[in-house]
């Protein structure tokens, strides 16, 4: 299944929300009007877009105008949404806030805190607005619930929410028990009318702010759930939970610049290889020296006319220099064309070698956690070689011996990188399918095993290794937005 891309999704459930609000205040379950409704969804999306489109113009990068209707519509939901005059004001210069945020707060070109979090809070420190989140009503409680769950997986930060929701709902049921409220009621009003749920599956889940490791979200998501459970103040701040998400987005961001995970930059096309019929590697320079560990993601923006995918896709680096220098590129992708193929494919496929394309962010957790020792299982099918091909290929340049078993599963006709089974400690085989998995797997303990490819591959390749007895198995995350 071809699943929109992650923008699409988010502004598609967010427009959707937004219509059962106007359809909830019509019909009385919502305490707003359907014309204060619209009318704030409008000024948030247009004061957003403006600022948006200054800061593109200014820098000179491309527009990612679908961010911004993201972020007016969040702003919308979380501002009160009246026609008088103080709270139009105060949408505007939310929204206006935002947009300036997304690159006045952009070091290295990708901004550093939720903008709609942070155009509701720093207006609402100039009194200009206040975070209500008017949103959490029990009318349109089931549609944020099903939405965001769309959304929250779709972003594939899914633990990452999951882990906000369990720390924070729980603390704060526990601290509205503990002040004797009765639990029956707790459990209802947190859910219905308390914005956790809706902060969580719509805001937690944004990926740009994020941590793009696991460790590092799983402080984050924490850190995020208690300030947004537990009241505090410090001098004339109040918590609230716009505020909870920007104190998470500066936690991500400390972590990110300790391990140095991900830099944003502009890279440059500088050489295509054809590795099949329909498979193709392109090589790209980066402008500013990067951090990729072999096994990570990329996330490349391709201004374009594009589909329900978006300009902007997640693929695994398939080939890391360790002299860019002298090679002349820093990293490289690959990936299958096939017919009709999305828009963002057609436009790599058609761009021309010296092209320049924002890379927006780098991560993943791919990889093994510890030394490269021991016996390990690669388990392939297609181009989920990729991850495979960049930590060997890095090792080989590194002079770094693996002990590896590579087992590429398909169409023996398409070898894709057959140098992988020249490398010294390296074991390459070709199986038919995952029945004859288990026949090629080592004898003997293995230190790693990890699988690639499309999810439906990932999955029956997971159980088929744990069928073998392989009980720890690490995959790709392919997101694909």
């Amino acid at each position: 299944m071809n699943w929109p891309g992650m923008y699409r999704v988010m502004t598609l459930s967010l427009v959707l929300l937004l219509l059962a609000a106007v359809i909830g205040s019509a019909t009385g379950q919502v305490g707003f009007t359907p014309t204060g409704i619209a009318v704030t969804a409008v000024l948030a999306v247009a004061a957003t877009l403006g600022t948006s489109a200054l800061g593109a113009a200014l820098r000179r990068a491309p527009l990612h105008w679908e961010s911004s209707v993201i972020t007016g519509l969040l702003i919308a939901m979380i501002v009160p949404p009246t026609l008088e005059a103080r709270d139009l004001v105060g949408v505007s210069a939310a929204g206006a806030l935002a947009g300036l945020s997304k690159w006045l707060l952009a070091p290295g070109g990708r901004h550093l805190l939720n903008p709609a979090a942070t155009g509701v809070f720093v207006a609402s420190l100039f009194g200009l607005t206040v975070g209500f989140w008017w949103i959490a009503t029990p009318f349109l409680t089931p549609v944020i619930l099903i939405a965001g769950a769309v959304v929250a997986y779709r972003s594939g930060h899914g633990r990452m929410v999951s882990l906000f929701l369990a720390v924070g709902l729980v603390l704060l049921i526990a601290r509205l028990t503990i002040a004797g409220e009765p639990l029956d009621q707790t459990l209802y009003l947190v859910a219905t009318s308390y914005p956790v749920i809706f902060m969580g599956l719509f805001m937690v889940s944004e990926p740009l702010t994020q941590p793009t490791r696991w460790f590092d979200a799983a402080i984050t998501a924490s850190v995020m759930g208690v300030a947004v459970a537990i009241p505090f103040a410090v001098g004339p701040v109040t918590s609230s939970p716009e505020l909870a998400l920007v104190l998470g987005n500066l936690v991500a961001a400390g972590l990110t610049a300790l391990r140095a995970v991900r830099r944003a930059s502009w890279v440059e096309l500088v050489e295509k290889n054809t590795l099949s019929e329909s498979v193709t590697e392109y090589r790209f320079r980066s402008e500013r020296s990067l951090e990729i560990e072999p096994g990570q993601w990329v996330e490349l923006q391709l201004p374009h006319a594009s589909d329900s995918r978006g300009e902007r896709r997640v693929m695994t680096a398939s080939r890391i220099s360790t002299d860019p220098a002298s090679d002349g590129w820093s990293f490289a992708v690959t990936t299958r064309h096939s017919s009709p193929g999305s828009t963002w494919k057609k436009t790599l496929e058609k761009a021309a070698v010296g092209e320049r394309f924002r890379l927006v962010q780098i991560g993943g957790d791919f990889f093994p956690s510890h030394a490269l020792v021991g016996q390990m299982v690669m388990v392939a099918k297609g181009v989920g070689i990729t991850p495979f091909h960049a930590m060997l290929d890095t090792a080989r340049q590194r002079s770094v011996l693996m002990e590896a078993t590579l087992i590429v599963v398909g169409d023996q006709k398409e070898i894709l990188y057959p140098e992988l089974g020249e490398i010294r400690g390296v074991t390459r085989t070709t199986v038919e399918s995952l029945d004859d998995l288990a026949a090629q797997l080592p004898d003997g303990p293995i230190s790693w095993a990890g699988v690639s490819g499309s999810p439906a591959f990932v999955r029956d390749a997971r159980k088929a290794l744990a069928s073998a007895g392989y009980q720890s198995v690490d995959t790709d995350r392919f997101i694909g937005y």
